[in-house]
């Protein structure tokens, strides 16, 4: 999400009102924060992903390709890299989310995620 024209703090507000996380540029991707939005439509708690991988949301329909794409876009300063992919909530259900990356000033990758409209289809 790009935001112009306002402060840089409300720049920030704005953006944790998006659900991020906060991972290690390296598989398993660590978790090294998440915001509130996100333990909202995930509904983990801090203790449960904070200092663990992203596996914890992955599942049978999660396309890990997708995810290290996404990652590596970021590493590599392409913030528009956009992948979708199936996530899974602390209790078991299945999000298709649009996930992107873009790398943070103290070199990790923030992933923004949302709920995405599209349609899977199966090969």
């Amino acid at each position: 999400m790009t935001v112009t024209g306002v402060a840089a703090e409300d720049k920030e507000a704005v953006r944790d009102a998006e659900p991020a996380l906060v991972v290690s540029f390296q598989a398993p991707f660590v978790v090294s924060e998440a915001n509130a939005a996100w333990y909202g439509m995930f509904g983990f708690l801090e203790r449960d992903i904070v200092g663990r991988s992203m596996r914890m949301l992955q599942g049978p329909a999660t396309n890990q390709a997708v995810l290290k794409s996404v990652v590596e876009g970021a590493r590599e300063g392409r913030s528009g890299t956009l992948g979708i992919l199936t996530l899974y909530t602390a209790n078991g259900d299945d999000v298709l989310c649009a996930v992107s990356g873009r790398k943070t000033a103290d070199g990790k990758c923030r992933l923004a995620i949302a709920h995405s409209d599209a349609v899977q289809v199966k090969a």
